[in-house]
């Protein structure tokens, strides 16, 4: 007789023979669940305080357990009902039921036992089971005590989640058998109702709502069908940020396209049904399109019967191979059957776990457990997958005894050891694809931050992947570099910590990797079980081998390996056997990031063998970083660039344990190497930081040749990527180090130099770096350095540009070139063509200037100079600026613009930015180039790039000219002659301008004609010679003494129209020929003011 009826099986329901019973005290509540839930165990007042009570002080939390007992017993008592269920003592707590209680939860699982025990091939065939689940399925309302919580119960909290899981799970599994059976027995309406139902309990399960398409499209309903794709498209988006997956895609459009198999249409080996004892699905799989599109080649093809999937723990070997063979069922008509070995421990019970998952007695006392097996398979068309086979290896011989005496055996083998046998046909996984820093955008669309997003969805509902948090879920996918198990096990903390913070503690602290999850294998629930799995499975040899091998950072080459650590290419190759390395195809081996740090900490544990690794692995990379230094400037510096940027992660601890152990001779070694290595692949920034830790390690007195040295180092980075007030105070620095020794005169000279480089761009003052240049060429004037002697000719070379002097800054990098072509310098040729180019350039020699620069762009592609590549870019693109090649320059200015930004190149950016505006500009884009400009010009002031501005506020001010606002065109071009008042060339044309404003307001044509007259006074005697723009100035001048009919005009007209001719004649490309006397707006009206003369 029930007297008690409890129903937690979604919201709470209590009820006695006389009515509902009302619990308001969430503890009392809280403390009946957790008895009934637990009922039958006996429980320690003492584990109920922490459960309930934790914030209490003991005394009060024991008198709020003894009330709350004595309030659920009253609320319970119905006769002698509560003081037969609820038993206590002084010590403990115990719930019992009996008949006189009826509980949803217990009814539920005793249901589902009941049918477990049956003996049947499936629920489908069998109607007493079919009755048993559907009550189960009428039982279960909802989630585990849904909407009820406790605050500041943390204990309680976890437990209550997992059983919640749990319940749900087997509630899902449930739904799944069932629709599974009424789908294979054509009941679609019934398969259909019971997927709605699991779809309500879960919208997010991936294979409900892919059988809830097919099904709704065997029923003919395809409109319905894709209505509900797109509904689940858009919660996936709403939910998760996700978009569907590929298998998802692909029925949706066979949906579309009435190309979807009918049941009824197919054959009978594919309706059949299969006997099979795979795990049902519990959780979404994602990814692995590919190796499932290849595995179903494999098992449809009888060449192929012994398959391995191979590699570490965790990266979803078992979960592929079920997923592999569930949609290749019809191709075995004995069924496909899963056999763990993880819990078998030694090769003699291979046999009986098979045996065992095929419910196979093995009754035969004269055969043995094999022979009886295979007796069994001979004539099976079946599949067996062998999951967890590296720890039997021994027990391979039994799976090539089946092959060969079982023609119909189809062997699928999980392992993280190659089976290394002939027969094998071996796919070897890595982690789910991962996003790259260009990709953030697209994450969604990935199959690691899928699985994360989901396995996170499901403890915190809110979560979902946003623009916001797509960085933070990309850096944890990379933390464990796509390991499923690792991204399951880093979202279990979603609850607990915000994303940002979950990934900051992720990298680097592989303990955070675990969870208390049930439902997954207790050898999974944490990384570090895993991997001592495969530590345990290790010869000594192998151990010590692993943990010095975790020393590299992102791989190694057998080469280095055999230095650091002693290895040979067959303990390589056993270790990659094992899953423990990769190999890349490239001479190159890597470790997985986790493996590799819990390596690391088998290293550490003996501290001797751990300093004797990192010794030889510092001096190993800093001598390497040695080696390659001179073949980054030869034909060999792409290679060399090439193969030192795979060990950059090598040489970045090498050069901290340099530092953190005072190696002091590595670091003078090795520090040219690495600043001219990182220099050259664009990692400047990162020079600086890592020279400043050697930099603070060292006093000055001890060192007093290492410290300036270094410094001089740190400014050769520095020039580029900061300014001159910045760098000042290390200039200073190496000055008072390097005074009264003659033998650091090398160094006094390269840092006049480098202040000579920046002093001639960010101040602007050709004479004043002039000064500079010279101390560097008198301080190197008893230095046999022919390159550095190169060097410094190029910077004469560009200083006399800047000054105007275009003939002798031509001669002197002329000069350079060819020292540079003599040594075999590549860098320093385009660092000589580079120079050249706008050389020319200036000096309206645009035929030679597009020679020079595609010279420059050619060679630094040539040895990969990611830094230079950015400037060649900038360079080539002022010249087809020149040439009005403007879609061409576009395209070189937003690839500059790419380098500049890549690299942090701040001063690269705002010079590239203000050239770009002008390309915008003659485009025809006018809003953007106004935004440009502004943008340009205010970096190119914040970063007192003087030189670069003078420039940049010619075209602006031209830009605001055209388009009528003469105020403020009057206003730039005012500041820029006053900017130009030391260079001649440059004032001469920013005056030009400015008189084209002038007459263009009206009422100011004499100001106009007198500051036109003064310019052309200054030009007329050497023909522009000196002019940057010597078209653009000249036919200003003539416009304006045209406008105010002065007598000069013809004369302007005729030497502008003299330099147009004798400037096209020395472009030998006819292409960009044509497109100088076509598209330059200057050169149009030349030829046009020209046509109307000869006309008149």
């Amino acid at each position: 007789m029930t007297l008690l009826q409890i129903s937690f099986l979604g919201s709470v329901q209590l009820f006695h023979e006389t009515g509902e019973i009302v619990i308001s005290r969430r503890k009392v509540m809280a403390l009946l669940a957790f008895l009934a839930l637990e009922a039958g165990q006996s429980h320690s007042r003492e584990m109920l305080l922490g459960l309930l009570w934790p914030e209490l002080p003991e005394v009060d939390a024991r008198n709020n357990l003894r009330v709350s007992l004595a309030r659920l017993r009253k609320r319970l008592q119905q006769g002698n009902t509560a003081v037969s269920l609820l038993i206590t003592t002084r010590k403990e707590v115990r719930f019992q039921l009996d008949d006189t209680v009826t509980f949803d939860v217990a009814t539920f699982q005793a249901l589902l036992a009941d049918s477990e025990r049956c003996n049947h091939t499936s629920y489908d065939s069998c109607p007493m089971c079919q009755e048993r689940l559907a009550a189960a399925t009428a039982l279960y309302r909802g989630l585990l005590l849904h909407g009820f919580y406790l605050d500041e119960c943390p204990a309680f909290d976890e437990w209550l989640f997992v059983q919640r899981e749990r319940l749900h799970l087997q509630m899902m599994e449930l739904l799944d058998e069932l629709a599974q059976g009424m789908e294979r027995n054509g009941r679609f309406p019934q398969a259909i109702s019971y997927t709605r139902r699991q779809l309500e309990l879960d919208p997010l399960h991936d294979d409900a709502q892919r059988r809830l398409l097919r099904l709704l499209a065997y029923q003919g309903q395809y409109s319905i069908a894709l209505s509900q794709y797109q509904a689940f498209k858009l919660l996936l988006h709403e939910e998760l940020g996700v978009e569907p997956d590929l298998e998802l895609v692909q029925l949706a459009q066979q949906i579309k396209t009435r190309t979807l198999p009918i049941p009824g249409e197919q054959s009978a080996a594919e309706t059949a049904v299969h006997p099979s004892n795979l795990p049902e699905n519990l959780t979404p799989f994602f990814g692995r399109e590919q190796e499932l599109k290849q595995l179903s080649a494999r098992l449809a093809d009888p060449q192929y019967r012994l398959i391995t999937l191979v590699g570490p723990g965790g990266i979803g070997k078992t979960r592929l191979a079920q997923e592999s063979v569930r949609s290749n069922l019809h191709n075995y008509k004995d069924g496909a059957f899963f056999v763990p070995l993880a819990p078998v421990e030694r090769v003699q019970n291979i046999a009986t776990a098979v045996a065992d998952a095929l419910n196979l007695p093995l009754t035969n006392s004269t055969q043995s457990p094999p022979q009886q097996l295979i007796q069994y398979l001979t004539a099976k068309k079946i599949l067996l997958i062998i999951d967890n086979m590296e720890h039997l290896m021994d027990g391979v011989d039994l799976l090539l005894d089946i092959l060969r005496h079982c023609p119909g055996v189809v062997l699928l083998v999980t392992s993280r050891q190659r089976l290394d046998v002939q027969a094998e046909d071996m796919f070897r996984l890595r982690g789910l694809p991962v996003p790259t820093d260009e990709q953030v955008e697209q994450a969604g669309q990935f199959a690691a931050v899928r699985l994360f997003c989901d396995r996170a969805h499901r403890l915190q509902k809110p979560f979902k992947l946003t623009p916001k948090n797509a960085s933070d879920i990309v850096a944890i996918c990379r933390a464990v570099e796509g390991l499923p198990l690792g991204l399951v096990l880093a979202a279990c903390w979603i609850r607990d910590f915000p994303v940002a913070d979950l990934a900051r503690m992720i990298t680097g602290n592989v303990d955070m990797l675990q969870t208390t999850m049930g439902d997954i294998a207790p050898q999974h629930r944490s990384i570090r079980a895993v991997f001592d799995t495969s530590w345990r499975l290790l010869s000594p040899a192998e151990q010590v081998a692993l943990a010095q091998l975790s020393v590299f950072r992102s791989g190694f080459t057998l080469a280095a390996a055999k230095q650091v650590i002693g290895v040979s290419l067959l303990d390589i190759t056993k270790l990659r056997y094992k899953s423990l390395l990769r190999g890349g195809g490239n001479g190159r081996y890597t470790m997985h990031e986790l493996l590799r740090q819990m390596s690391r900490q088998k290293l550490n544990e003996d501290q001797a063998a751990a300093e004797q690794t990192k010794i030889r692995h510092g001096r190993y990379f800093l001598s390497l970083l040695q080696e390659q230094a001179d073949r980054l400037n030869g034909i060999d510096a792409a290679q060399a660039g090439t193969a030192l940027q795979l060990e950059l992660d090598n040489i970045r601890q090498a050069w901290r344990w340099a530092v953190e152990t005072s190696a002091l001779e590595q670091l003078r070694q090795s520090t040219v190497g690495l600043t001219t290595f990182l220099e050259h692949i664009g990692l400047a920034y990162e020079g600086v930081q890592l020279l400043q830790l050697a930099i603070d390690s060292l006093s000055t007195p001890t060192n007093s040749k290492l410290l300036p040295f270094l410094l001089v180092r740190q400014l050769f980075l520095l020039k580029s990527i900061s300014t001159l007030d910045e760098n000042i105070a290390i200039i200073k620095r190496v000055f008072s180090l390097t005074e009264r020794n003659s033998t650091l005169s090398h160094l006094e000279a390269e840092t006049y130099l480098i202040w000579s480089m920046s002093s001639l761009d960010q101040v602007s003052d050709p004479k004043q770096a002039r000064i500079y240049l010279n101390y560097a060429f008198m301080s190197s004037e008893k230095l046999d350095n022919p390159e550095f002697a190169a060097r410094l000719q190029c910077e004469s070379g560009r200083n006399y540009l800047y000054d105007g002097q275009f003939d002798k800054a031509i001669a002197v990098l002329e000069d350079a070139l060819a020292i540079f072509e003599e040594l075999g310098h590549i860098p320093g040729q385009a660092l000589a063509y580079s120079h050249l180019a706008p050389t020319y350039a200036e000096a309206y020699r645009l035929g030679p200037a597009l020679f020079c620069d595609r010279k420059a762009l050619f060679l630094y592609r040539q040895v990969d100079n990611r830094t230079k590549l950015g400037i060649g870019h900038h360079n080539l693109a002022e010249t087809y600026v020149l040439l009005g090649a403007y879609e061409q320059a576009k395209v070189h200015t937003v690839k500059s613009l790419e380098i500049s930004r890549r690299q942090g190149n701040k001063v690269g950016e705002a010079n590239t930015l203000s050239l770009y505006a002008a390309i915008l500009d003659r485009l025809g884009q006018i809003e953007e180039a106004e935004t440009q400009y502004r943008v340009a010009i205010a970096a190119q002031k914040a970063l007192k790039l003087n030189f670069s501005l003078r420039f940049s506020l010619l075209d602006w001010g031209t830009f605001q000219l055209q388009k009528g606002r003469l105020a403020e065109a009057e206003i730039t071009f005012d500041e820029a002659i006053a900017l130009n008042d030391n260079l001649d060339y440059l004032r001469l044309t920013s005056q030009a301008k400015q008189a084209l404003v002038y007459l263009a307001q009206g009422q100011r044509e004499k100001e106009a004609l007198t500051l036109a007259d003064m310019v052309w006074q200054e030009i007329e005697p050497n023909g522009g010679a000196s002019l940057p723009f010597p078209i653009h100035t000249m036919y200003e001048s003539y416009s304006v003494f045209r406008a105010c009919g002065d007598d000069q005009a013809e004369a302007a007209l005729q030497m502008a129209a003299d330099v147009l001719k004798r400037t096209a004649a020395e472009i030998e490309d006819p292409e960009m020929r044509t497109s100088f006397l076509n598209n330059v707006p200057v050169n149009r009206q030349l030829r046009v003011a020209l046509h109307e003369e000869s006309v008149g």
